[in-house]
Order: structure tokens, then sequence, then C-alpha cells
């Protein structure tokens, strides 16, 4: 009884433990429900792992550098999983990822993109700034992350300048417009954004926060926070210009990988769910820059942009505004 009793009570802080580090700034793990949710969807996303990410598959580069597309681009339906989707069935209706916390799923499931989506001085702009932003940020690996917006937003533009933060959040606001479009979505808000630069060398100094960080494993949006529910990519660099020897979106589909490669301007937009397990392929030279985009249909978790309307916030965006142009300049 008492060795039972032991084991029971070691399942349970394995359990806590497995909770505490799934943790997201949405995650419904207050409840029983939420936290069981929780861990079905991590079953879900492992399961769909080991059963696609191998490798005697077809790779089908769907579009690289070349020929651009047109105006109106192009899309791809993402293939559903519904018997891995319907594992832990009992707990919710039809299987969908937190169905039986967020009630609203996409209507359409696919893969849209759009080439020129920013203009080459647009993406030039960014550029300037995200590096200016970056300086001093400290890194995962090659990974570094500049967050736009929130309660950070007055020490981003600190970095980045008032122009390029601007630049940025018209960007995110013209993609929120074009997946509302193109998916057929009545409603959208912004969840998070951010950008990412990823290098194919650098350098081992104190700005190194976690050195085995693996940017490149194979994900779901939404088994990372729950509340996503459309992902988008805008490249700012293209492949074998900016870097070379990896950098590729992939889809990673049952039969095949979809195979996308970045390219300055272009934006790829897709559902967040089951349907879109994909990874970035590793870097080996050169630099990778591209805004990331997530948006949700819950306004419960939209994007915090007060910040914007605190006059203490615009002062210090006035202040640091003056201060940044010489350097932003000085970059591009």
């Amino acid at each position: 009884r008492e060795v039972k009793e032991r084991r029971r009570d070691q399942n349970h802080d394995d359990q806590s433990l497995l909770l505490g580090n799934l943790l997201k700034k949405d995650t419904p793990a207050k409840t029983e429900e939420g936290a069981m949710e929780m861990l079905r969807v991590q079953v879900i996303q492992n399961r769909l792992i080991n059963r696609n990410f191998r490798r005697d598959k077809t790779r089908h580069l769907w579009l690289g550098t070349s020929p651009r597309l047109g105006l109106h681009g192009a899309r791809m339906e993402a293939p559903n999983c519904p018997e891995i989707e319907n594992y832990g069935s009992e707990l919710n209706s039809d299987g969908r990822l937190y169905e039986n916390i967020y009630k609203r799923d996409p209507v359409l499931k696919q893969r849209v993109v759009r080439d020129n989506f920013a203009t080459k001085q647009e993406c030039i702009k960014v550029l300037g700034s995200t590096l200016c932003g970056m300086r001093g940020c400290y890194q995962m690996n090659s990974k570094t992350l500049l967050p736009v917006g929130g309660d950070s937003l007055p020490k981003v533009v600190a970095g980045m300048g008032l122009e390029g933060t601007l630049l940025v959040k018209s960007l995110f606001e013209r993609t929120r417009r074009c997946i509302m479009q193109d998916f057929k979505v009545d409603q959208l808000y912004l969840n998070a954004c951010m950008l990412q630069r990823i290098q194919g060398t650098f350098r081992l100094d104190h700005l190194q926060a976690d050195r085995s960080h693996v940017y490149w494993n194979p994900h779901i949006d939404k088994a990372n926070i729950p509340s996503y529910d459309y992902s988008a990519l805008l490249y700012l660099t293209t492949k074998d210009l900016h870097f070379s020897g990896g950098g590729d979106l992939v889809f990673i589909d049952e039969h095949q990988d979809v195979i996308i490669s970045p390219v300055q301007g272009r934006l790829v937009a897709f559902t967040s769910g089951t349907e879109n397990l994909h990874r970035v392929e590793r870097v080996s030279n050169g630099t990778r820059i591209v805004l990331s985009m997530w948006f949700t249909t819950n306004k419960t978790h939209e994007e915090d942009d007060s910040v914007w309307f605190d006059p203490r916030a615009q002062a210090t965006i006035e202040r640091t505004a003056s201060a940044n142009e010489k350097s932003w300049k000085t970059t591009i």
C-alpha cells in the first residue's frame, strides 16, 4: 500500500511538473478540464510528429524563390487529421484542439501565399529598425526574438525608432485584413507579433541565454499558445541572397513535405491547428529575418495596444524617437 501511495504521489508530481513546463500566457489550466485538454493537445502534437516527420516522403517545393506569384497569390488546402485529432475525444465533441475551451474554429483550413505583400523599401526600413532594436537582446542559440507590442512597446521604440515601429504596426494590421479576406473571417484580433532573426554563425557571449535551444523542431502553433487561430510570416530576407543552407518553411503532411522558400516581401498565412504541422529548416549561412504574427478570433486574448494611448508611454516614445533616428538611418 505504501509503495502504491508513493507511486501515486510521484505520478501526480510528474503531471504537475509537466503542466508547469507547458503553461503559456493563456493556457486554460486553471481548471481540471483545461489541464486535461492541454495534456491532450500535447499528446496529439507528439503523435502527429511521430507519424509525419520521417525521411521516406516526397519533398514538394510548392513555392521557391522564382518565379514570383501574381497579385492574387496562391493557396493550398491543409489536410485534416481526424484519426489523431479524435484522441481523447470523450473530453470534447469533435476532437478539435481546445474545442471545449475556445468555441470558434476556422472555416477554411488552408495555406495562402502572397508575393510583394510588402515593398522592397518597406522591408529595408523594417530590417534596419530590427537590427537596431535587437542590439543587446538575448539570444537562444542562433535565434533572437524582438516582441513588438504590449507593455514592452516603449522599450521597442527606444531600440527600433518610432518610424520603424509604426511601419511594423501597419504591416500586421494589413496582414490582419488580408487574412480576414482570404480565410473568410468576420472578426480577427492580433494576439502576438515579433521579429525573429536566425543566424547561420553567431558569437557565444554574455547575451547567449539558451545555447541548447532548437528552433528547427516540428510543432503546431496552437499547441504552443491555445488562442492562436491564424499564423502569418512576412519574410524580410530572401533565401540564397541573404542566407543559405536551409531556412525554408516546411509543412509536414502525412504523405509529403510542402516547402516554401523565403522571399523578401512574401507573406505566408495559415491556420494554426493540427492541419499545419510545420518547421523551419536549420540555417547554416547568413541571416534570416522574418516578421511573425499570430491572430485570434477571441477578443479576450487580443494584444493589448492601450500603451499607444498612454500619455506616459507616448512621452517615452517621442523622447526616444529623435535619439534613435540617426542610428536607424545609419543601419539602413
